[in-house]
């Protein structure tokens, strides 16, 4: 044994464990306290004076204690003290059971206990009890001060934990609540009779225990009186002293500290109001002070006097002791007078002054309520100015939850932590102000963080040598500033900056290595104490490793681990250390500075800060325009006039933001640029998106909301500490709902700025009405000043009284004030006579019309109604304490009676209402009474769980008397009667009686506890027994039917039934239809009845009953109890000669065979029919009864039919027979034989053999070394694991071997059969072996993609080895070897030469990854390359060539052939033939030889080569890559002269002009030749290089005869010349000369310029504004879009204008000309008549046309031009004058004065038989003498 160990038996460390898994602290200590005592002298001799197990005791006890104080005196969160102490306790018991059984000596538990005493986090509730009965339980009434001063810190601490959201006040007065209960009962009154008893107890144990001592000793002698001493002087009398005298100090200590801290609580409260309350206030705190100090002084004296006393009688004691070992009889006599009389004396002088202390101390308490009271109404009337924070922060969470969305991103902070106790990094979430605030960003606010635990710590560095660690500067992360002024991406980055050597590791041998500490903040706080930086040799760190990967781990609590190391200690082991993104919220903030204020500055409103920004008084004193806001807002009266000026007050505090001023710009951004510190919010998709989209554009009223928000999004973000500097949308959707969150959360924070500064603004006149009175010796609130205020208020301004009012009831929440409802009552009907009621409740708002609809009584006898809002509907009511009336009216009401006898009414139309009564009081009598004629005849009562449904039979309403019969009407929720208005009276018997009558709908029927009949009737009812024994009929209908405690009896009867057993031996008969029946507890009997049943028998014996016409039932037997014995029973004659018994899967299927049913025992043979689900007996009406051990033999026999067979654990044979059977092996040795049909058979753990027989079978082994043989038929044989044998047999057999060492066997007429050995496992071998003669020599071996091909040269059958050349046949997939009967063997490598052979038909050859050359002969071959450099010659043949991913060389040879590259620099040669050469990626050389070619270069700097005899080829060079040289080379001296260069669309040809050849590069001049389809240049045998620009004017050259000729983006100039061209515009502004010939000219997007010149031109404008001259010739013009001019010039022409404004010339001898002027636009045409005057040209109407005729050869027919204004020209310009449209008009329908036709000028023609030329001219006169009439 090692010395400082202490040796545990096997039992008590099996108890330790014990106590250790239950998570019982208390029971842990008590039992190590008792070894300790009962040990003590052992251990003393074994571990020495101080480490004994007496002294580990005393340290536990004493360490609890010190824990208490440590936390109590930081005030700390109480919540880890119970964790700590379990984790101590759980932490001390694994240290024993790791040194089996040995007790870790004190230094180990010491070590383990600071660990433990470090953690954080547990409940609080118990932390109390932990104290007083676990630290010193025989003491626990010892500690009632120390008890009261706990109780109240913890409440306190408990509050801010489990209500963070609660406000301060609202904390305060659960504080205040929590300590009255305290002063109460048996609490209050240990509290100070502890002072008598114990001095009594003390005294008395003195003398009792002389006594009884020298009456036992007689004259026993000296030895043991001096025993008597030590026992009970020394041991007892010293220890209770010591206990009471320090404990009590304690107490009182603890107890008047917290009475100080409530009185200044209250005297800080009372600073927030006016002066005359403030008097009030300090007079009442004050004479609570008083009282208080007289308590104090009177027990203390008390003390001193009872401790004194006893230490009196303890020196007598003493003396007594020595006087006694002289042995005489009288003087002892004497002495024990002596002691019984001094003990007398002391006893009552203690008592005496601990009376009065008490009683004075009763005087005071008992006045305690009422001083609660006192304070929780005051504090009713307003909110503590801290309280909003809170509220503000629900508010704000929005904004802060959609940060992502606004900007894409999310802020967090990122320091390097390390792990220090070898668990991993652990880390706490944001707790708000109760926990970790940390300055990260060094802007001198401290924010709610995310943080390590106490556990582990931070890597910190104390810059500027303070002591402390003051931001996130004097971290590591991406707040540490860089030696080059940038901040560090992360933590490893901040620290690889210290690493002066470069060696990536942080050691002594770096300079700043002695400069760096590990905080580690034991008390979570935030603020490093210099007990929390700990040097990295204190913790044994000897370096930092700089390496790290990207982990990006949830930790839980919004905190990540994103990067994650090591770091080294001295003993050579390593630990973890990581970059961590913790979480930050930004909301909980406080300045670290604080702004000292004047007298008049602390008198200002205050709310205390938030975000960036400082509490509002403080702002205040810093900003002139916030104080001069928050002046003029205090100073408003009006409700109306604050909100007025509430924006801008908002505004003001929010400039006081330091980074005020930077507001959103609200672009589309996909820019984000990832720092350390933010986590990208967008997806892949989203950025891919948000490019799509980068040209969205917004409507101009979501642009004007935008522009609306900006100001607000700045507020928000001071409110919130966020930073909104650029949002992002991806739709005008997303833009809109930024705007919509702005809004909504901007006016919640509103709402809530408002509501916080209320009582503290326009209510505190009010307030100050409020004065102090006493009452029966009690404090209490005096408001008769308060109703004088109102009324006062209401003479000049009853809106702002009503309005004023309102907002009190409503917010402060004043339930107490029931003169303040009743005079709302009248302010509400004296607006509403007034007309004015429906204004005032706009003013107030919804929500505070809504609070005041809740309406709460008082302690008194109250009448509750509704004060008048909410239009009486939908009305909650408090009753609270006293004898209420609760009259909820119309609407759906809550009313809630609470103590006392209560009485809620109800009348006419009383709405869906519900009724909560608890009131567990005897003696009390609530009623509920119906009014307006109701009577119980025109309700119906019914019960719904414990609910009573009170319902109007016409439907019209209801009440729900919740929880009513809890207890059976006897609980606390009754209604004692039901009161009616013709004086009917219902008690709770009689209601009991009428809620269990059945009616023919759907009921629920519930039994009473006494036992019931219950019968549903019709309909679909539920009924549900208790606790008695109950009949439970269903009748017809599907009925739900639950059975409680008793022994019930359930019948379904009629109809698809449930029923449920519950406790008890229960009968349960489903009856008629399909039913479910679960028997849950006891010994149930189950009668599914006719129809298909679900029968459960739960747990105990049950029995299952079956007779004639059982229907298709099934079983459900799970049951693992032992003991047990479940029985299946079948009636009616029915014997087991009628059934048949099978087996599927685990169930066993029992089936009458004349097929009237079937059960269905679920699970029968789960574990070999021995397991929990079986059946034990099946019992039949001849007696016969089958076993388990008999049934599992029926089921195992074979049909002719189909059948599934399943072996048992101990291996059998079984055999299929006819039909297609399933046979299923299990965990031994077995035999399956399939025989006839198509079987699946399926092995099991061992062994086993396989035989599929005849019939395609499908055979799967699985554990063990099978041997699988298909037989005839088309088999599938599986493996699976294990060393199995696969004979496929005759037929088309596939066959997996699966893991193992597999063979596949093959004999003569194996027919064409697939293996698929796929098996990744090293060391295994898998061989084919070939039987029955077959040898090598007689098979061929080809490869099909990665498959190999043995084929049997008879045709007579075929081996596919699924996948063989996989990884080149070094593959999961390989069969290692193939045998053969002569004893030859082929290996791998054997195998792949073979395959490589090529032979005069269409061979497929494949290179392997080393590089091959492959010829492929005759035929029509594929050729596959590999990784390596291949050469693949396709030979003669129609060839396929695929290069892989080496530099390979193609050669297709003769016939036409395809060539494919790969990856790298290939080499593709067409040969003879039509080829199609695809050099894919890399820089490849493409020859096309002789043949018309197709050549694609794809990616990469390609070659394409022409030699003489080049045929017609094409060339397709997509590749939109930069810096790539593609390049056309001609060779056998083809140069440049020999070739003509020429463009058609975007294709450049370049041919031969001898004609023997042409090369087409496809989309050439894509992006006028720029673009991805460019040759960059072309190459002759001479060294002359063509570039893409010489290339370029080549193509625009034109020739004799007929060219296409086309311009490129920036303007070109075209000639056509001789021939009949085709000149085309681009994106310029072009000048396009059709010259000699019939030319088609086509404009581009320009202003171009057309002459078609001679010929019979076609001239197309396109966009821009162009002018086309036809020139001679007769010519069509279309100017299409563009204001265009158009000249027809000489010969008959056809011109369209198209749209735009366009303008037609016309000239002398001009010819016959057609104009199409049709248009749907609004612009003006003209045409323009050079040369011409007015009377020179006739206008001649010709059907719906207009001809304008200068001479018998110049004409211009305007076609259509009567058939509307589309089709008009609308001005006619002549040298001397301009005739309008609007001068026309009126002369378009006058027939009788245009001509109608004209055939011949000058002829006497006209249809009105006068002269042609008088009535044109008849026209003409009047348009020119009067041009606008």
């Amino acid at each position: 044994m090692n010395e400082g160990e202490v040796v545990l038996t096997p039992e008590q460390i099996q108890t330790l464990r014990g106590y250790a898994s239950r998570g019982d602290t208390y029971g842990g200590w008590r039992y190590l306290a008792n070894l300790g005592d009962r040990y003590a002298d052992d251990a003393a001799a074994i571990v020495g004076k101080d480490a004994n197990l007496n002294g580990l005791n005393l340290w536990m006890k004493k360490g609890v204690e010190n824990l208490w104080d440590d936390t109590v005196g930081k005030k700390t969160r109480l919540e880890k003290f119970d964790r700590v102490a379990l984790q101590h306790f759980r932490q001390y018991a694994r240290l024993i059971n790791q040194n089996n059984g040995r007790l870790p000596n004190t230094s180990e538990i010491e070590r383990s206990y600071y660990k433990a005493v470090t953690d954080n986090g547990v409940s609080s509730s118990a932390a109390i009890d932990l104290v007083i009965n676990r630290s010193l339980p025989d003491m626990a009434d010892g500690y009632w001060a120390l008890g009261l001063g706990i109780e109240a810190e913890r409440i306190h601490n408990e509050q801010a934990v489990n209500n963070p959201n609660g406000s301060e006040r609202d904390n305060r007065k659960q504080l205040i609540s929590a300590l009255d209960k305290g002063f109460d009962g048996s609490f209050k009154e240990k509290h100070f009779t502890f002072l008598q008893s114990v001095m009594m107890d003390v005294t008395k144990l003195g003398v009792e225990y002389t006594i009884d001592g020298w009456q036992k000793i007689g004259g026993w002698g000296n030895g043991i009186i001096n025993d008597l001493y030590k026992s009970v002087v020394k041991r007892e009398w010293t220890g209770i002293f010591e206990i009471v005298n320090n404990n009590i100090k304690q107490g009182n200590e603890a107890f008047k500290n917290e009475i100080n801290s409530l009185v200044h609580d209250m005297k800080a409260a009372g600073k927030e109001f006016g002066d005359d309350l403030n008097t009030q206030w300090n007079n009442l705190t004050q004479a609570a002070e008083i009282i208080y100090n007289d308590i104090v002084d009177n027990t203390s004296q008390g003390i001193e006097k009872g401790v004194k006393a006893i230490k009196e009688l303890s020196e007598k004691m003493k003396n007594a002791a020595s006087d006694l070992a002289d042995g005489s009889a009288e003087k002892a006599k004497q002495v024990v007078e002596d002691l019984a009389q001094a003990a007398k004396e002391a006893y009552e002088n203690a008592k005496s002054t601990a009376e009065k202390a008490a009683q004075a101390a009763r005087e005071f308490f008992k006045g305690l309520p009422s001083f609660k009271d006192l304070a929780e109404k005051f504090r009713d009337l307003f909110p503590n100015p801290e309280g909003w924070i809170d509220d503000g922060h629900q508010c704000l969470a929005p904004w802060v939850k959609e940060t992502k969305k606004r900007n894409g991103k999310y802020h967090v902070y990122d320091p390097l932590a390390l792990d220090l106790d070898g668990d991993g990094i652990e880390t706490v979430a944001t707790k708000g102000f109760a926990g970790s605030l940390f300055d990260h960003t060094n802007n001198g606010i401290r924010t709610a963080t995310g943080w390590v635990s106490a556990d582990d710590g931070l890597l910190v560095r104390d810059l500027n040598g303070n002591g402390i660690i003051d931001n996130g500067a004097e971290l590591f992360g991406d707040n540490t500033k860089l030696a080059d002024g940038s901040f560090a991406k992360h933590g490893y980055a901040a620290l690889a900056e210290l690493d002066s050597n470069g060696d990536n590791i942080i050691n002594a041998a770096d300079a700043a290595f002695q400069t760096l500490r590990v905080w580690q903040d034991l008390n979570q706080d935030g603020i490093s104490q210099a007990n929390e930086l700990r040097t990295l040799e204190e913790l044994g760190i000897q370096s930092l490793d700089l390496a790290y990967k990207d982990v990006n781990k949830n930790l839980g609590n919004g905190n990540t681990l994103a990067q994650q190391g090591s770091y080294t200690k001295t003993d050579g082991t390593t630990a973890k250390m990581g970059d961590l993104l913790l979480a930050a919220d930004n909301l909980h903030s406080r300045f670290k500075d604080k702004v000292e204020l004047t007298a008049e500055q602390a008198k200002a409103a205050n709310l205390a800060g938030i975000g960036r920004l400082r509490d509002l008084r403080e702002a205040a004193a810093l900003s002139g325009d916030l104080a001069n806001m928050l002046k003029a807002y205090s100073a408003a009266e009006t409700k109306e006039a604050q909100l007025a000026l509430l924006d801008n007050l908002i505004h003001k505090w929010a400039e006081t933001d330091s980074n005020w001023g930077k507001k959103s710009p609200m672009r589309l951004s996909t820019d984000w640029t990832q720092t350390a510190n933010e986590g990208i919010a967008l997806t892949p998709s989203q950025v891919a998106q948000l490019k799509k989209n980068a040209l969205v554009s917004l409507s101009d009223k979501a642009k004007a909301a935008i522009d609306a928000a900006r100001d607000r999004i700045a507020v928000l973000d001071a409110y919130t500490g966020q930073d909104s500097n650029t949002l992002y949308y991806m739709s005008e959707e997303d833009a809109l709902n930024i705007v919509k969150v702005t809004n909504d959360t901007y006016d919640h924070l509103a709402k809530n700025i408002y509501q916080n500064l209320l009582f503290q603004t326009r209510l505190q006149p009010y307030l100050n009405q409020i004065s102090f009175k006493m009452e029966n010796d009690t404090f209490t609130l005096d408001f008769s000043g308060l109703v004088q205020a109102f009324n006062h208020v209401k003479e000049t301004n009853p809106q702002k009284a009503f309005v004023d009012l309102a907002e009190m009831l409503a917010y402060g929440e004043l339930r107490s004030w029931y003169e303040g409802r009743r005079l709302m009552t009248d302010y509400v009907e004296e607006a509403k006579k007034a007309g004015k009621f429906e204004d005032y409740q706009k003013v107030l708002g919804q929500e505070t019309v809504a609070l005041l609809a809740k309406t709460s009584g008082t302690q008194a006898d109250d009448i509750l109604q509704n004060v008048g809002f909410g239009h009486n509907k939908n009305v909650s009511l408090y009753g609270n304490d006293g004898n209420d009336t609760l009259i909820g009216g119309a609407g759906n009401d809550y009313l809630e009676g609470g103590s006392g006898s209560d009485t809620y009414v109800f009348g006419e139309g009383f709405g869906q209402d519900t009724v909560y009564n608890y009131d567990y009081a005897t003696g009390r009598k609530d009623i509920i009474r119906f009014t307006d004629g109701i009577t119980a005849d025109m309700l119906t009562f019914t019960r719904e769980g414990n609910h009573l449904l009170i319902k109007a039979k016409d439907g019209s309403g209801q009440v729900t008397v919740q929880s009513y019969f809890q207890n059976d009407g006897s609980g606390a929720y009754r209604i004692d009667e039901i009161h009616f208005d013709n004086g009917k009276v219902l008690d709770v018997a009689t209601v009991k009686e009428l809620v269990q009558q059945s009616t023919d709908g759907s009921d629920r029927l519930y039994a009473y506890q006494s036992g019931n009949t219950l019968n549903g009737g019709l309909g679909d009812d539920y009924l549900y027994g208790a606790d008695g024994d109950d009949l439970l009929n269903g009748d017809a209908g599907n009925d739900s039917i639950y059975s409680g405690n008793g022994n019930d009896t359930l019948d379904g009867g009629e109809g698809n039934d449930a029923l449920y057993g519950y406790n008890g031996n229960d009968a349960l008969n489903g009856g008629e239809g399909n039913d479910h029946l679960n028997g849950e507890d006891g010994n149930d009997t189950l009668i599914g009845g006719a129809g298909n049943d679900y029968l459960e028998g739960g747990s105990g014996s049950d029995t299952y009953v079956f007779g004639k016409g059982f229907g298709q039932d099934t079983v459900y037997n799970y049951d693992y109890a032992t003991g047990r014995k479940d029985i299946i029973r079948f009636t009616d004659g029915i014997t087991a000669d009628m059934l048949t018994f099978t087996r599927e899967g685990n169930h066993l299927l029992i089936k009458a065979k004349d097929g009237s049913g079937q059960v269905t025992v679920q699970y029968y043979f789960q574990n070999d029919g021995s397991g929990a689900y079986r059946i034990d007996e099946i019992h039949f009406d001849n007696g016969k009864v089958l076993d388990v051990a008999t049934v599992k033999e029926l089921v195992q026999q074979s049909t002719d039919g189909s059948d599934r067979l399943y072996a048992y654990q101990s291996g059998n044979t079984l055999n299929g027979g006819l039909g297609d059977d399933y046979l299923y092996g299990a965990d031994g040795d077995d035999l399956l034989n399939g025989d006839a049909g198509n079987d699946s058979i399926y092995s099991g753990n061992g062994n086993d053999t396989l035989d599929g027989g005849e019939g395609n079978d499908a055979l799967y082994g699985y554990n063990g070394n099978d041997a699988l043989n298909g037989g005839e038929g088309n088999d599938h044989l599986n493996g699976e694991d294990g060393n199995d044998t696969l004979i496929g047999g005759a037929g088309n057999d596939y066959l997996e071997g699966g893991s193992g060492s597999d063979t596949y066997v093959f004999g003569k007429g194996f027919g064409q059969d697939a293996v698929y050995n796929y098996d990744y496992a090293t060391g295994r071998k898998d061989i084919i072996r070939f039987t029955d003669g077959i040898t090598a020599d007689m098979l061929t071996f080809t490869r099909e993609g990665n498959h190999l091909l043995i084929k049997a040269k008879d045709g007579s059958g075929q081996v596919t080895v699924q996948s063989y050349f996989q990884n080149d046949g070094s593959g999961a997939y390989r069969i290692d070897e193939i045998h053969f009967d002569n004893g030859k063997v082929l290996d791998v490598a054997t195998v792949k030469e073979l395959v490589q052979q090529s032979t005069d038909g269409s061979d497929r050859l494949y290179a392997y990854q080393s590089g091959n050359t492959l010829n492929g002969g005759l035929g029509d071959d594929y050729l596959y390359g590999a990784d390596g450099d291949d050469l693949l010659n396709g030979d003669a043949g129609n060839d396929s060539i695929y290069s892989g991913n080496g530099n390979d060389t193609l050669n297709g040879g003769e016939g036409n052939d395809a060539l494919y590259g790969y990856n790298g620099n290939d080499a593709l040669n067409g040969g003879e033939g039509n080829d199609h050469l695809n050099g894919e990626d890399g820089n490849d050389t493409l020859i096309g030889g002789a043949g018309n070619d197709y050549l694609e270069g794809g990616s990469g700097s390609d070659t394409y080569v022409f030699g003489k005899g080049f045929g017609q080829d094409a060339v397709y060079n997509y590749d939109y890559a930069t810096g790539r040289k593609d390049i056309i080379r001609f060779t056998d001296g083809i140069t440049a002269d020999m070739l003509t260069f020429t463009r058609e669309g975007n294709h450049l040809l370049i041919k031969a002009k001898d004609g023997s050849g042409q090369v087409t590069v496809q989309s050439y001049f894509q992006n006028d030749g720029s673009g991805a389809y460019r040759i960059d240049e072309i190459h002759f045998d001479n060294g002359k290089v063509l570039d893409v620009a010489t290339v370029k004017e080549l193509v625009q050259q034109s020739t004799d005869g007929s060219d296409r000729l086309y311009a490129y983006q920036s303007g070109s100039t075209l000639n056509g010349g001789l021939g009949d061209d085709y000149l085309y515009g681009a994106d310029g502004d072009d000048l396009l000369n059709g010259d000699a010939g019939n030319d088609s000219i086509y404009s581009g997007n320009g202003n171009d310029t057309l002459d078609g010149g001679e010929g019979n031109d076609a001239l197309y404008g396109y966009n821009g504004n162009d002018a086309l001259n036809g020139g001679e010739g007769n010519d069509h013009l279309n100017g299409e879009d563009g204001n265009d001019t158009l000249i027809g010039g000489a010969g008959n022409d056809y011109l369209e204008g198209g749209s735009g404004s366009d303008t037609y010339v016309f000239g002398e001898g001009f010819g016959q000309d057609t104009v199409y002027n049709y248009h749907v636009d609004k612009n003006s045409d003209t045409m323009h008549f050079k040369g011409f005057k007015a009377a020179d040209v006739h206008f001649i109407r010709s059907g719906s046309d207009l001809v304008l005729s200068a001479s018998e050869q110049d004409n211009v027919r305007i076609s259509g031009f009567f058939y509307g204004e589309n089709h008009r020209v609308d001005t006619f310009v002549f040298d001397d004058a301009a005739i309008s449209n609007p001068d026309f008009a009126k002369y378009i329908n006058a027939g009788n004065n245009l001509v109608q036709s004209m055939s011949v000028f000058g002829s006497n023609t006209a249809a009105t038989g006068g002269n042609v030329d008088a009535n044109i001219q008849s026209v003409q006169q009047p348009l020119l003498v009067t041009p606008s009439a």
